[in-house]
């Protein structure tokens, strides 16, 4: 549900201003950062990510302990 109120225009996809937004909601305002971990998710055409490939990333972030796996989440918050 935290989801569905950031995607904002209800596409199911998150583009950069959803992402920026989202992320400030959390405190994190450092736009270029920001702008740097939307492109970890390698958005489709530059522009979006499938809402499930975010949701995905979030749940493995708070839940996978294999340290070997790349973590997009965690190398966002490490940039």
């Amino acid at each position: 549900m935290i989801f569905d109120v950031i995607d904002t225009n209800k596409d199911r996809s998150i583009d950069l201003d959803e992402f920026i937004y989202a992320f400030a909601a959390f405190g994190h305002e450092n736009e270029p950062v920001v702008r740097t971990a939307f492109t970890l998710f390698k958005p489709d055409d530059n522009k979006s990510v499938p809402l499930r490939t975010v949701v995905d990333a979030w749940i493995s972030f708070v839940t996978c302990e294999d340290a070997s796996k790349t973590d997009v989440i965690k190398s966002a918050f490490e940039s």
